[in-house]
């Protein structure tokens, strides 16, 4: 062994090195010396590629390494390449000098190799790049392999090099690395340095590849300080997340955030623990293993600032979904953020970069696009995204030379490494076999596709696949008691698409749509584009080509009653609330989802169907069936089973403007109180006439709208109406506002058709309602037809909420239409497109186009009015109304 040891390469000054599990490297004395060797623990690129001498004497090196075995009582030691233990680092002799060091070792290896069992050929398991939908269906499981070389082509970023033809582009989904955008104010300059420099040793599992491992160790250094000061010079975009550095995170409170709100659904349930953890699982359809999504160094990485503030929102960061974002408040993103860093010798800021370096930021961006790097991340320059400049053939072109390349455990200088195992290469090689092979997704195939790409199934179960498994089930939990798990486990999404809008299927998918407010797992942002499109994808999949219609598909005049659905879900009846909470007011009972929710977010076929059978739709519900078999329990309200449930539906889709149910109403207590949506409430009021519609708003400024005359008749400040003369006195008298500093607003209709712009307005002006519609906040548009022209009429409140604002939007054939913006006996005008009116307004216009308003003198009065032409197009007009 001393003679190995003296051998005259190592007094040359050679140093040799055993690769160990953690991917790091040992000097090879001291290995010897513990009486341990680990073999096959990395591919033989560690040795052939990353030496210091030429491609041709690698070439040399790999034919002499593959030819050579070193045996022991018939057991290989060192056969090929895919089982290279040794690399050198320097030599000074290169070629035969380093295949002579191996010969002259091999006496004392063989000795301390005896009882080694040999390992397998793969990289280090900590290593090969974590695709959480590859991990939990494709690993360990023997299904569809070129499904599996699909999605790890797309998650690596194959397609961004290797571009798809179109006709086999939907079997891939593109997905963006972070976006580099002052980067060098999110993470810390050392952190960026190591990622370059190795960063599958810095964060295994990670799917970046390394892409300066075949250089000689001068060049890489000099590459490497190059990018980083290239990266570290790109300034922030204009929009920034930034969070105060003087707001500390609790630990204890980011703790349990992190383990309730759904962090754990894919990270380690204790990110402090082993970087790679598995666990069991009793679900067939999940393998045993799986990995969690690691991510190691944050303290090295971030600031618990610049942590925090990416938390908040990472899809600008990482806009592919892939980590997306969980709402959190800024306290709870601070939380978990000191929480995950939890180490008072972090750094507290990030130093910006040296600017003085002006060359080596110049060649840091060259080399940004000659390595490829652009392709995947974006990078912009003065408003422009670098373009990457390494020319990749296409994917059929790939396809048809699948051998080498980037799939190659020893891949050509200048190629992208990937530590792939073997299962993984098979796949993607699978994969690249089949793209000749014409092949069509149906449409669950196509949504089931971008579920796993998207890891929902880590939460959710679909057709029986997927949901928590049984080392993170406990972390799932709930707020309320008594809720078993339908309070606590994300809801199951088979069939969903037949359930929810597509409109409530992006606000959920947007993380905006929650309904279960006990439910401690919150619903993420997968961002508006993977959204829209999973809401698509489910609606293919899940929608009946011919559902059974309801009521009111056809049958309007056997629809349901406000009426009789708000005594059904009263506790004289069905007693829905005796669970359910309903507009706010709280169940007696346990407290589940609120009714009101239902027209907002479900299909009403689906609706009428879960009702009849709730069972069919969730095993184990708690949900009681009151119409058994299609029969209705409880004689009247209707009649029949669908008209008793139309009649709950026409309660629910009025709900603002009715009374609560049996049971939950307070008796005598009728004041509408619009918080935190708008109320919109059908009356007979004083001052609006037998068809008002009086629209109420949590900012304290409300208004009313005449339906017959078309007309904004009132406005007023403080409380809003008070219902009892509406539902318990039909007729009289009629409902007054109950706020204060009450103005008219329009005698009649706002627009006409004039032959001079100074004419009489006309006191008989009609025009044909077309109802009105609510947007996503609760608020109104009127919609009319005037001689020809379609009118969209809207109030909200102005940013002080001492006024409202009003917009018209007209469309129509060319014509010149006047709007009266105002009418009093005297209008005095301002500066800045202000007008006084006598009684006590003031108009302020929030439109500046060519045309002005116009001060009309009239008998004893004046009006404000503006001439708008429709030859041009359609119009937005707006303008304030402030008392």
């Amino acid at each position: 062994m001393k003679a190995c040891m003296e051998n005259e390469n190592f007094r040359e000054g050679t140093r040799m090195e055993i690769l160990n599990r953690a991917g790091t490297v040992a000097p090879i004395g001291n290995w010897l010396h513990r009486g341990l060797l680990i073999c096959g623990m990395a591919d033989c690129q560690s040795a052939l590629l990353r030496a210091d001498c030429s491609t041709r004497e690698k070439n040399r090196r790999r034919t002499r390494i593959e030819t050579m075995n070193l045996r022991f009582g018939g057991a290989v030691l060192l056969r090929s390449p895919d089982i290279w233990v040794a690399r050198q680092h320097h030599s000074t002799g290169c070629g035969d000098r380093f295949i002579e060091s191996i010969h002259s070792l091999k006496a004392g290896l063989l000795i301390l190799l005896a009882t080694i069992s040999i390992q397998s050929a793969d990289p280090n398991p900590f290593s090969r790049p974590n695709i959480a939908g590859y991990e939990q269906f494709f690993r360990n499981q023997h299904n569809d392999t070129a499904q599996a070389g699909e999605l790890l082509f797309s998650e690596l970023g194959c397609i961004n090099c290797h571009i798809p033809e179109p006709e086999i582009a939907e079997r891939f989904s593109f997905v963006e690395a972070p976006r580099l955008e002052g980067i060098g104010h999110r993470v810390q300059p050392r952190f960026l340095r190591e990622w370059l420099e190795n960063p599958h040793a810095v964060k295994p599992g990670t799917t970046m590849p390394d892409l300066l491992g075949h250089l000689p160790k001068s060049v890489k250094a000099g590459n490497v300080r190059a990018l980083e000061q290239f990266l570290l010079s790109v300034p922030y975009p204009a929009v920034r997340n930034d969070v105060p550095k003087d707001m500390p995170g609790n630990i204890n409170r980011g703790m349990e955030l992190y383990q309730t709100v759904g962090c754990v659904a894919c990270h380690s349930i204790d990110p402090n623990t082993a970087a790679q953890e598995t666990w069991k699982d009793s679900n067939p359809d999940i393998p045993d293993s799986i990995s969690s999504v690691h991510f190691p160094g944050l303290r090295r990485k971030y600031t618990e600032a610049s942590l925090a503030a990416f938390l908040i929102d990472p899809l600008k960061i990482r806009p592919s979904g892939r980590m997306p974002r969980i709402p959190l408040s800024e306290p709870e993103a601070c939380d978990i953020a000191a929480y995950l860093i939890s180490d008072s010798s972090a750094p507290s800021e990030i130093k910006p970069v040296n600017e003085s370096e002006r060359s080596a930021i110049d060649a840091g961006k060259e080399q940004f696009q000659l390595l490829g790097c652009a392709a995947c991340h974006s990078v912009k320059i003065n408003g422009n995204r670098l373009t990457s400049l390494l020319r990749a053939p296409s994917l059929k072109q790939l396809a048809r030379r699948a051998e080498g390349g980037c799939l190659s455990p020893a891949p050509r200088n200048g190629l992208p490494y990937y530590p792939l195992e073997t299962g993984q290469r098979a796949a993607i090689s699978e994969a690249l076999k089949s793209i000749e092979t014409p092949r069509s997704f149906s449409s669950q195939e196509n949504l089931e596709r971008q579920l796993i790409a998207l890891n929902c199934f880590v939460c959710h179960r679909r057709n029986g696949r997927g949901g928590p498994n049984l080392e993170r089930n406990p972390h799932f939990k709930s707020s309320g008691e008594d809720l078993g798990d339908e309070g606590r486990i994300p809801p199951d999404l088979t069939r969903v698409g037949a359930k929810l809008t597509a409109t409530a299927m992006v606000r959920i998918l947007t993380g905006q749509g929650s309904v279960r407010p006990y439910m401690m797992t919150r619903m993420p942002d997968f961002g508006l584009d993977h959204s829209q499109n999973l809401a698509s994808l489910f609606e293919k999949a899940d929608l009946l080509a011919t559902p059974r219609p309801t009521l009111r598909d056809g049958n309007e005049n056997q629809v349901g009653r406000n009426a009789w659905g708000r005594s059904l879900v009263g506790i004289s009846a069905l007693n829905c609330i005796a669970c359910h909470n309903l507009n706010g007011a709280k169940s007696p009972g346990i407290s589940v989802l609120d009714l009101a929710s239902a027209p907002h977010r479900l299909r009403p076929e689906w609706f009428r169907d879960y009702l009849i059978d709730p069972t069919r739709f969730r095993l184990g519900t708690r949900m009681p069936a009151f119409w058994p078999a299609g029969k209705p329990l409880l004689p009247g309200y209707g009649g029949t089973t669908d008209r008793q449930i139309d009649s709950i539906w026409a309660y629910l889709n009025e709900i603002d403007q009715s009374r609560l149910p049996e049971g939950m109403e307070i008796r005598g207590d009728f004041k509408l109180r619009p918080s935190p949506r708008p109320i919109v409430f059908r009356t007979f009021m004083k001052g609006a006439g037998m068809h008002a519609v009086a629209v109420g708003f949590p900012q304290g400024v409300h208004a009313a709208f005449d339906t017959k005359n078309m007309r904004w008749a009132l406005a007023w400040k403080g409380d809003f109406l008070d219902a009892e003369s509406t539902w318990d006195d039909r007729f009289t008298p009629l409902t007054p506002p109950l706020g204060h500093d009450v103005i008219a607003l329009e005698p009649n209709l706002s627009v006409a058709r004039l032959t001079e712009s100074n004419a009489t307005w006309p006191s008989k002006n009609y025009a044909a309602s077309k109802g009105y519609r609510l947007d996503k906040d609760g608020v109104p548009t009127f919609h009319y037809h005037f001689k020809g022209v379609d009118v969209e009429d809207r109030i909200s409140p102005n940013e002080s909420a001492n006024g409202l604002v009003r917009s018209l939007r007209l469309r129509g054939s060319p014509s010149l239409i006047i709007i009266r913006l105002a009418a009093g006996k005297t209008i005095t005008p301002l500066a800045n497109l202000k007008w006084r009116v006598s009684d006590g307004k003031t108009v302020v216009m929030r439109f500046s186009e060519n045309t002005r308003p116009i001060l009309c003198n009239l008998e004893g009065s004046q009006e404000l009015r503006l001439p708008v032409d429709l030859g041009l197009g359609p119009i937005e007009i707006e303008w304030e109304i402030q008392w």
